[in-house]
């Protein structure tokens, strides 16, 4: 070995894990000639499911015969594959889920590529046919080539849009904003370029195509993508967010919904720091939220007008069409406007509009939530337990299903298990009893619904079945309830009634005329 395969290295790793530390001696490893590059291309196809895709039948357009798309793709016996769809077909057979056809900009204008997911299955991100995506290319020696997509191109705020997004939209946003220097703009030959879904001038989509007819042409836009205004959401640098194509939201945050002074603390901070003032201190608030259908009243209002653009309202979340060529106006849509700060001379600052009920349903986990308050739930009749940790289900309509069992539990108070051993329970099973229960054992109140009909209302041992009141409306109970021999503390003698039976006769008249006759029911009437 000489000593050009040799290099000094200092054994970080070794010293991290109680090593000896220090230059040492290690091989030099030869790598194969390899080399990777990134490029941007424009989606053609995006293959979901390429068993079922590549099985589909087709147009040939060369011979005008119905052929299943491997036959255009790769060769499936000793045929010549004619007209073929993408320039490396030879790994079509093995294309793992979530591949694309993409254009790319080569020597040859119709160069299209086969490209494979970068990220694994684990974690795919939303792509669609015409937008411009980022491209990985490894480079094996002079003649081998491999394609892995990584994401979509981000555009300009005016263009970016979780729904559809078209980067090309560039240089008529700005011609907008250089107009708007004078003034709002109304102009719609400087609006309709700044919002249309087609990309003119573009080297990679050949000059007899356009993205209309690309996505007309596509499986993938046809029958797996909607196109609608989709509001986006913003968050704060520390979050996680994922956000959907389609109004759907995954936001890791901290709490909401709760104004920063209520959840600021001297928690984890230095005696001398005040949480709040200088910079933001709200620790063991962390929160997930999770929800669909945001902006969801300006949607409905929206999606109610015969035309969308007549509610147009400065700073609210809007909606522009977004113009085709001519031929394709009847796969036209509206998107989110994003250029009203040019067309309106108001942006819309407050787009996805995060209040807790503004969304079509909602599944929020807070560590320092306020339920009731930020929910808005409003009865004088309940508590308001305050703030804690929530699990907060919100939704127009929301159902649980189970298969053999369903159970909705509270614990005991940890300081205090006397005062309610065993909880409150729902217990559902899958016999159809449903339980009702606060306590447990033989003190224990319960209200049993039997699959036969049956309905059994038990007090427990010590306790009382109150009809028509509840223990503070003790005083002229009409029909009585409890000893036979006297009224429980704070009962007035009963007022015994005058009840026809069926047989003609009158109740409580006769022994017991007390109108003590139960031990465990009050009846008011």
């Amino acid at each position: 070995m000489s000593s050009s395969d040799l290099i000094k290295t200092l054994d970080a790793d070794a010293a991290s894990k109680g090593g000896p530390a220090g230059a040492v001696i290690q091989k030099r490893l030869k790598l194969p000639l390899v080399n990777y590059t990134y490029i941007k291309g424009e989606v053609v196809e995006y293959i979901s499911n390429p068993a079922s895709y590549v099985n589909r039948n087709v147009k040939d357009t060369s011979s005008g015969n119905i052929k299943p798309i491997k036959k255009l793709l790769y060769s499936t016996s000793n045929e010549e594959v004619e007209n073929k769809i993408v320039d490396n077909g030879g790994l079509a057979p093995f294309m793992p889920a979530n591949s694309i056809f993409v254009k790319i900009n080569t020597q040859d204008p119709s160069s299209t590529v086969l490209a494979f997911p970068f990220f694994p299955s684990h974690f795919v991100m939303p792509l669609k046919v015409g937008e411009r995506v980022w491209l990985l290319v490894e480079n094996k020696g002079q003649k081998l080539q491999n394609f892995y997509w990584m994401c979509r191109v981000a555009g300009d705020r005016q263009s970016e849009d979780l729904n559809f997004t078209n980067v090309d939209n560039a240089n008529a946003i700005r011609a907008l904003s250089d107009a708007a220097q004078q003034g709002v703009v109304s102009d719609e030959n400087l609006i309709v370029p700044a919002l249309t879904p087609e990309k003119f001038k573009n080297p990679v989509i050949p000059k007899n195509q356009s993205v209309s007819s690309l996505q007309v042409s596509s499986v993938s836009f046809r029958e797996e993508h909607t196109m609608e205004p989709v509001p986006r959401t913003h968050g704060k640098g520390p979050d996680f967010i994922l956000q959907g194509s389609n109004n759907s939201t995954l936001h890791m945050t901290t709490e909401k919904f709760r104004p920063e002074e209520d959840i600021s603390e001297q928690t984890f901070l230095n005696t001398a720091g005040k949480p709040n003032e200088g910079s933001v201190h709200t620790p063991l608030a962390g929160a997930i939220d999770l929800f669909v259908g945001k902006e969801k009243q300006r949607l409905r209002d929206l999606s109610s007008a015969p035309n969308p653009e007549d509610i147009t309202t400065p700073g609210e979340f809007n909606v522009k069409l977004g113009s085709r060529i001519a031929g394709a106006q009847k796969f036209e849509t509206f998107s989110a406007s994003k250029i009203d700060e040019y067309t309106l001379g108001k942006e819309n600052e407050r787009e996805g509009n995060d209040s807790p009920r503004n969304v079509s349903s909602r599944l929020y986990l807070g560590m320092n939530a306020s339920p009731d308050s930020s929910f808005g739930f409003q009865n004088n009749d309940f508590t308001d337990y305050g703030v804690g940790g929530s699990a907060i289900l919100y939704g127009d309509h929301v159902r649980c299903f189970a298969e053999n069992s369903l159970r909705l539990h509270v614990y005991p108070p940890a300081d205090d298990g006397l005062s309610c051993p065993g909880g409150s329970s729902l217990d559902m099973a899958n016999d159809g009893t449903i339980t009702l229960q606060s306590g447990e054992g033989d003190a224990a109140a319960k209200i049993i619904l039997r699959p036969d009909g049956n309905i059994i209302i038990k007090p427990g041992a010590s306790g009382v079945l109150y009809l028509g009141g509840d223990e503070t409306e003790l005083a002229g109970v009409a029909v009585s309830v409890n000893t036979l021999s006297s009224p429980i503390g704070g009962q007035t003698a009963p007022q015994i009634p005058s009840i026809t039976t069926t047989m003609g006769g009158t109740a409580f008249l006769g022994d017991p005329g007390t109108g003590l006759t139960s031990s465990k029911v009050l009846i008011k009437v």
